[in-house]
C-alpha cells in the first residue's frame, strides 16, 4: 500500500524542520528515538489511519538533503547482514522543502511520485523504493516506526 497526502503539516512546523536539519547535519544519519517532536508525532498520527501502529515502541528517523538513496527496502541492516529480515511496521517519507528544477521522484516498481513541499508518502513495509536524480533543492525526512528495537541500535 502507498498513500500520498498533501498539506500534512502547518507551515510553522515545516520551517522548524528545515532549520533543524540544516543546523544539525548529524541528524541526517539514522537515529533511534522514543520521544517525538510535534511534527513527527503528527506524521505518525496520520500513519495510524493506514497502518496499525499499536505495537510501536519507537522509530528511526533521518534526513536527506544532498544524498539520493539507491534501490532498497527499509529494514534493519545489521539483522540483514546476519541472515534476518527485520522490517519496520511501515515507512513514512516527508518533504519539508522542494525547489526542484527537474527529477527527484520517489519511485517503486509500479509508482512514480513527484516530491512536493508538505507532501507525505506512507507505504507498506517491504516496499522497494528509490529516488530519481534531481536538479534543485530537496529535503526529505524518513521515519520508520518499529514494534521492537532493531538490532542496529541494540549494539550502538
Amino acid at each position: 500500500m502507498i498513500v500520498v497526502k498533501d498539506d500534512v503539516l502547518p507551515q510553522s512546523m515545516i520551517s522548524s524542520i528545515v532549520d533543524y536539519y540544516i543546523k544539525n547535519p548529524d541528524r541526517l544519519l539514522g537515529n533511534w528515538y522514543t520521544e517525538m517532536f510535534d511534527w513527527q508525532q503528527e506524521l505518525v498520527n496520520q500513519a495510524k489511519s493506514f497502518f496499525d501502529l499499536s505495537e510501536m515502541i519507537g522509530f528511526e528517523s533521518w534526513g536527506h538533503i544532498h544524498s539520493r538513496p539507491d534501490w532498497h527496502v527499509d529494514r534493519d541492516e545489521l539483522a540483514f547482514k546476519n541472515g534476518l529480515e527485520e522490517r519496520p511496521i511501515c515507512s513514512i517519507v516527508f518533504y519539508p522543502l522542494i525547489k526542484i528544477i527537474s527529477g527527484g521522484e520517489f519511485v517503486t516498481g509500479t509508482e512514480s511520485i513527484q516530491p512536493r513541499t508538505n507532501r507525505a508518502i506512507f507505504f507498506s513495509s517491504g516496499t522497494i523504493h528509490s529516488v530519481q536524480p534531481w536538479r534543485g533543492d530537496r529535503i526529505s525526512v524518513a521515519l520508520n516506526p518499529w514494534g521492537f528495537l532493531p538490532y542496529t541500535y541494540r549494539y550502538k
